[in-house]
C-alpha cells in the first residue's frame, strides 16, 4: 500500500480511537475523581497490550534493542513527560470539570500551537495565514466555552474556567511534544516509540499509585478500572500508534491536520453515549477550530 495512503488512514484511525477514548475517560472519571491517578492506572494495561502487539507484528526484538540507544530513550522520555504526564493530566482534569463536548474541541487547537511555537522558537515567519488561523481557532474556543451548555448537572462557572484552562494547557503540551515525537519516529519504529512511552508513563506513576494504594482500592472497582484500561489502550495505545505512523509517513503538519476530525466525532459520541447536550454554538465553534487548524497545517505542507 502507498505510504501516503497509509499515513492518511493512520491519522484518521488515530482520531477515531482518541474520540472513543475520551468517552471512556469521562465515564471512568465520573466514578473516580482523581485525574492524576487515572492517568497512571491506564499505563499498565496499555503497556502490556503494546508489548503483545509488538510481539505479534515482529517488533519485540527492536523494542528490547532500543534500551541500548540513549538517544531514543531520551527523546521519547522528554516527549512522554510533556505530552502524557503533564498534558494528559491537564486533559483529564478538564474532562472531570466540564465534559467531552467542551474539552475536546479546545484541546484540539494544538496543531495551531505547533505552528505558533515554531515561529517563535525557530524564528519562522508569522504569516497572514497563521494570524487568520489563530483568530478562527480562538473564536471557536470562545463559542465553545463562553457559556456552558445545559447538562443534566449544571456546570459551575469556576469549574468551567478550570476546565477550559486545563484543556488549553493540554493542547500546549501536546503541541510541544508533537515535534519531539516526530523526531523520535525517524530513529525508531512507531510501535517501539509507543511502547517506550507507556513504559515511562508506568514507571513515573508507579510510586504514586503504590503510595495511594488504599485510596485506589477503596474507590476503584472492576468496572471503573476496565473502562479506564480500555480507554488507555485506545487513546495512548492504538490511537497514538496510528498517529506515529502518520507522522512517519506524511509528516507532522499533514498528520495533525487530518486528526482534526476527532472533535466532531467526540461531539457526536458525547451526545449519543453520555447524553451531553450540544448547542449550535458548540458545533459552529468546533467547525471554526477545525477550519483554523486545517488552514495553517495545509499551508505548512504546501509551503
Amino acid at each position: 500500500m502507498d505510504g501516503q495512503l497509509i499515513g492518511v488512514l493512520a491519522a484518521f484511525f488515530a482520531s477515531f480511537s482518541w474520540a472513543l477514548a475520551a468517552i471512556l475517560y469521562r465515564k471512568s472519571l465520573i466514578g473516580f475523581s482523581d485525574p492524576w491517578l487515572s492517568n497512571g492506572l491506564r499505563a499498565a494495561p496499555t503497556f502490556l497490550f503494546l508489548l503483545l502487539l509488538a510481539a505479534v507484528i515482529g517488533k519485540i526484538n527492536e523494542f528490547c534493542l532500543s534500551f541500548s540507544d540513549l538517544r531514543v530513550l531520551g527523546i521519547v522520555f522528554a516527549a512522554t513527560f510533556i505530552a502524557i504526564i503533564v498534558g494528559d493530566t491537564f486533559y483529564m482534569n478538564a474532562l472531570k470539570n466540564v465534559g467531552v463536548s467542551i474539552v475536546y474541541p479546545i484541546s484540539y487547537m494544538y496543531p495551531v500551537f505547533v505552528a505558533f511555537l515554531a515561529s517563535v522558537i525557530l524564528r519562522e515567519v508569522i504569516t497572514f495565514t497563521l494570524i487568520v488561523s489563530l483568530f478562527l481557532a480562538s473564536l471557536g474556543v470562545w463559542l465553545v466555552s463562553y457559556k456552558a451548555p445545559e447538562q443534566r448537572e449544571p456546570i459551575e462557572r469556576r469549574r468551567l474556567i478550570v476546565g477550559v484552562c486545563s484543556a488549553l494547557g493540554a493542547g500546549i503540551c501536546w503541541a510541544n511534544a508533537m515535534i519531539i515525537f516526530r523526531i523520535s519516529v525517524t530513529f525508531s519504529d512507531p510501535i517501539v516509540v509507543d511502547a517506550l512511552k507507556s513504559m515511562f508513563l508506568l514507571f513515573v506513576f508507579l510510586p504514586v499509585m503504590l503510595f495511594k494504594f488504599k485510596e485506589i482500592r477503596s474507590n476503584i472497582n472492576r468496572r471503573i478500572f476496565a473502562v479506564l484500561s480500555v480507554g488507555g489502550i485506545l487513546g495512548i495505545g492504538v490511537g497514538d500508534w496510528f498517529l506515529y505512523i502518520g507522522l512517519l509517513e506524511i509528516g507532522a503538519a499533514r498528520a495533525t491536520a487530518l486528526t482534526t476530525s476527532a472533535p466532531l466525532l467526540s461531539l457526536l459520541l458525547a451526545n449519543i453515549v453520555l447524553k451531553e447536550k450540544i448547542s449550535k454554538r458548540q458545533i459552529l465553534g468546533t467547525i471554526l477550530i477545525i477550519v483554523g487548524v486545517i488552514l495553517v497545517s495545509m499551508v505548512e505542507v504546501l509551503g
